[in-house]
């Protein structure tokens, strides 16, 4: 079986860059024969951008989920317990999204 793996990790807040994101693995998934899995390795929220600290981070996952995304991970941003479990509830959600897409 062949896979092909596409990642990221350390978005930070950058909505222009999952734009262009999305449109690759779009691109990639319709060229590629095989099953293509899209990861995130975490840090796709940033405090500094404000849709993604009005949103505590949940808007920036919903697009990454938008974008494609099969799965992901807190990065070192969410270094509390509460920061941990409230990014657990917003990829649990964007999951949810997916399955019913």
């Amino acid at each position: 079986m062949r896979l092909t793996i596409l990642h990221t990790n350390d978005i930070h807040g950058r909505v222009d860059g999952l734009a262009r994101i999305a449109t690759l693995v779009e691109r990639i998934r319709a060229e590629t024969p095989h099953a293509v899995l899209f990861l995130d390795a975490g840090d796709v929220e940033e405090t500094t951008n404000r849709l993604s600290n009005i949103t505590k981070g949940a808007a920036m996952h919903r697009l990454l989920g938008a974008a494609g995304c099969d799965a992901a991970t807190v990065g070192n941003a969410g270094t509390t317990e509460d920061d941990v479990l409230r990014a657990w509830e917003i990829l649990r959600s964007c999951s949810s999204l997916a399955e019913t897409a």
